[in-house]
């Protein structure tokens, strides 16, 4: 199923390759020079610019780190060709069509480093996060510094819908989850009709991985995980510090496996929910099936992007609403900011499979069934291949009367044929 989808995304690249080959007027059965594959693969970027709603290319030209990682590519693929051996022009400093087909098609897998500066982006957002939340106030970045080249735009329900908004703390009021908006839609690099190219949380992957190779199991107890979890992040100061934190988690961790009844399946969205809560700039929260949208700008409309006038209009009443709290005591507004962290946790679980515990009797009563409808299958195969047998004794004699001497104005021959063209993507 992978490669098959593999085969299906190269092929687009491919088709795509091919239409830029005929506008600049190339053809595929002619080797092209390094200066001409760069032309054709930014021919290729801008097809794609104009399927989606990005802006990959500044006027439809390639910049001088974007261009430089191109011909990085295009020379591996000279690299590797000649070092090889194989072939008639193998040191040829020319690229055949395939060769550009797979370097354009290396520049849309790794479209979010070559077009989107994804790490500057979380950094950026971190620097608003003093207290290592995972959050950043809606306002603290509709008011943040667009020189530094993020602009934030996305408007309140365009943010709620993609599942990037937390409102369940009254006095910090609307917050933007970094991780969730790092992967949100709206950054998307590269869009068409097939895929998007967004930006990812590698380091919560990482983690992840790193959890299923030490474990080899898709549950673990509570004791096994919390003794990985803290070897792992034994360098980090900042986690290490905060030792009530940590002692939340720790108690969080035990409720999940109480919860399963032992141990903690990692793969449910609980536990991601608790990698949330141990890594908040890093893992994102996890939601239920079906409360989060992908919502593009187009499919979201005009009135999702905000101006000055209202991003001004939302900084005025988020000010009113934070200094109606400040009337409140300080006891009250220490409380709440320690445990606003928490404010999104919840119970609701779910697994990616999810294998529910028959009893007794319905695993006896299902084996029943399941035997009746293999010995079932099995008496129709046998009725099946004995007619076929049957009507192959009657014809075969026939067929081999007829057909066992060729005429004169008749040629046998055979070629071997392959059953399939495989096509290999990698040079």
């Amino acid at each position: 199923m992978i490669a098959t989808l593999e085969q299906f995304l190269y092929d687009d690249s491919e088709r795509r390759l091919r239409k830029a080959y005929e506008i600049r007027g190339s053809s595929e059965d002619a080797d092209i020079h390094m200066d001409e594959a760069v032309a054709a693969i930014t021919v290729f970027i801008s097809l794609i610019d104009g399927e989606g709603e990005q802006n990959i290319l500044f006027e439809e030209r390639l910049n001088f780190q974007q261009r430089q990682d191109i011909e990085g590519e295009l020379m591996r693929i000279m690299y590797k060709r000649q070092k090889s051996g194989r072939g008639k022009n193998f040191l040829s400093e020319r690229f055949t069509f395939k060769e550009v087909a797979h370097a354009s098609h290396s520049v849309v897998l790794s479209a979010s480093q070559l077009f989107a500066d994804c790490d500057g982006l979380r950094k950026h957002m971190v620097s608003f996060d003093k207290r290592n939340t995972g959050r950043v106030k809606l306002s603290d970045l509709y008011w943040s510094d667009a020189s530094l080249g993020f602009a934030f735009g996305e408007s309140k329900e365009w943010l709620r819908r993609m599942g990037v908004l937390d409102e369940s703390s009254t006095w910090m009021g609307p917050q933007v989850i970094i991780p969730n908006y790092i992967q949100a839609a709206s950054n998307c690099v590269m869009t068409t009709s097939l895929f998007r190219q967004c930006c990812t949380n590698p380091k919560c992957q990482t983690t992840l991985s790193d959890l299923e190779s030490s474990m080899g199991k898709a549950a673990v107890p509570a004791e096994e995980i919390w003794s990985e979890t803290m070897i792992e992040n034994m360098h980090d100061s900042d986690m290490m510090e905060n030792k009530e934190s940590l002692k939340v988690l720790k108690e969080k961790l035990g409720h999940i496996s109480e919860n399963h009844g032992g141990d903690v399946p990692i793969h449910g969205r609980l536990f991601a929910q608790w990698l949330h809560y141990l890594q908040p700039q890093e893992c994102p929260y996890p939601y239920k099936r079906g409360q989060v949208e992908v919502v593009t700008q187009k499919d979201c409309g005009g009135d999702c992007v905000v101006d000055a006038k209202k991003q001004a209009e939302v900084e005025q009443k988020l000010a009113g609403a934070k200094s109606a709290v400040g009337a409140a005591d300080q006891q009250t507004q220490e409380w709440a900011q320690q445990g606003e962290w928490l404010g999104q946790w919840t119970l609701d679980e779910e697994l990616i499979t999810d294998r529910t515990v028959e009893s007794v009797d319905n695993f006896f009563s299902d084996s029943i069934r399941r035997a009746t409808a293999m010995s079932k299958a099995v008496l129709v195969a046998a009725v099946f291949f004995c007619l076929s047998g049957f009507a192959i004794l009657k014809i075969a004699p026939a067929l081999l009367i007829t057909r066992s001497t060729p005429s004169k104005q008749e040629t046998v021959t055979w070629s071997p044929q392959a059953s399939w063209n495989q096509k290999s993507h990698m040079v």
